[in-house]
């Protein structure tokens, strides 16, 4: 729960504003007489080690003692702690228990942390109507991220009836207030015209203010408004890839995806596979499951990878072992690996290597993706033409490439031009 603890952080850091000057002597002497306030600060300042050495176990003690004497801000931070297991025995019941008690005070960022875990099942299930309820009394306090969720059960649905016009009215709100998330999403309403009337350079307005805070979507979507003109941007190939590559570098997929083809296929730059292997090797770097992470990005920068070494691209010496090694935990799954093995194998062009094939291209011809049964079907036909890992058998190879064509694989179209030529 990385954003909770940065949530809990920056909280504790307004609590302790006055920072290093905080006179912790004279804190800890009315946190001894029993002054909730001094005891709610003086926890905080162990919390974040302002003025004190950190911990996280002092910081629990005096959070406690305010706590018990109703202090919202101490109730707060204590059952976020019990959440966390910070200081105190990691504990979901007195997290709730004790973020409820502030919450039922009017305090909106323990309104949020409630709203939060339902929306997110980090209690162990998800909860939308609980999620709906106490985001909604946040965000009524005027609480950005509480806004920004509250805005995101209307946008799917959840605990809510969708409407768009509503997620953008609170995602609006959120925004104004610099939410980068809101930002970000909120410019992505106004460029398809989702709940708002649709407006190309309303949206790059508010990618540029998310970006300016580091927002990753945000940048790679300026790239986009910048190679395309979007929004009355002026066209900008440079401007577009320094976007894509700031992207990537803070850990974007999809712009880790995206420089990678463009230095592989050389669109509109000189073709670089060393950068295209670097960037592709970026995205398998990062964290199943993160935020900027999406699995299908990732399978398409590992086949890419793996067609690089298999087939031998540009510069890169053919690898076959390398190849697999990127693949062989998704061959059974996967066609299109399935198919790059096999054409990497083909191209190898050593019996043992055609028998290879054969078994890699004869799966992924089964493959319900149009694309990779075509050239599956099409490598396998030549096989069976040429008696390549398989006895010749022109019969099978003239099926084999007639349904590459019905799939619309052209080079069997131009295959069996050739052969009619040679009839």
């Amino acid at each position: 729960m990385k954003r909770l603890k940065v949530l809990i952080a920056l909280f504790v850091l307004v609590v302790v504003a006055f920072g290093q000057s905080v006179n912790v002597d004279r804190l800890e002497r009315k946190a001894k007489r029993g002054n909730a306030e001094a005891q709610t600060e003086l926890g905080s300042c162990y919390y974040a080690g302002i003025g004190v050495a950190q911990s996280y176990k002092a910081a629990a003690y005096w959070l406690e003692k305010a706590a018990v004497q109703g202090n919202p801000s101490a109730q707060h931070i204590l059952g976020c702690m019990y959440f966390q297991g910070e200081g105190v025995a990691k504990d979901r019941a007195k997290a709730v228990e004790w973020c409820t008690k502030a919450a039922e005070q009017g305090h909106d960022q323990a309104q949020y942390v409630l709203g939060y875990w339902a929306y997110t099942g980090a209690l162990g299930k998800k909860d939308y109507t609980t999620a709906a309820y106490w985001l909604h009394k946040s965000a009524e306090q005027g609480y950005a991220p509480a806004q920004y969720y509250y805005g995101q059960l209307y946008y799917w649905g959840n605990g809510v009836a969708k409407d768009r016009e509503t997620v953008a009215r609170w995602w609006r709100k959120a925004a104004e207030q610099g939410y980068a998330d809101a930002q970000n999403d909120l410019g992505e309403c106004y460029f398809y015209g989702d709940g708002v009337e649709e407006n190309d350079a309303e949206a790059v307005a508010w990618w540029r203010k998310a970006g300016s805070q580091g927002h990753t979507k945000a940048i790679f979507h300026l790239g986009e408004a910048y190679e395309d003109g979007w929004g009355g941007l002026e066209k900008s190939f440079v401007k577009a890839m320094n976007c894509y590559m700031q992207a990537a570098d803070k850990g974007s997929d999809i712009a880790c995806l995206t420089v990678g083809g463009m230095f592989e296929y050389g669109e509109n730059i000189k073709q670089n596979i060393g950068l295209a292997i670097k960037y592709y090797e970026m995205l398998l770097r990062l964290p199943d499951g993160a935020a900027e992470t999406t699995p299908i990005f990732k399978e398409v920068g590992r086949n890419r990878l793996a067609a690089i070494y298999g087939l031998g691209k540009g510069d890169v010496k053919r690898d076959i072992p390398k190849a697999y090694e990127l693949l062989k935990d998704h061959l059974d799954s996967d066609t299109e690996a399935q198919l790059i093995l096999g054409e990497s194998y083909y191209q190898e062009g050593t019996s043992e290597a055609y028998s290879q094939a054969v078994k890699y291209l004869e799966r992924a011809s089964k493959s319900n993706a149009k694309d990779t049964a075509g050239a599956a079907c099409f490598s396998l036909s030549k096989c069976y033409r040429f008696g390549r890992g398989v006895p010749q058998d022109i019969a099978k190879a003239d099926a084999l490439q007639k349904e590459a064509m019905e799939k619309g694989w052209d080079e069997a179209k131009s295959l069996d031009d050739l052969l009619k030529g040679l009839r």
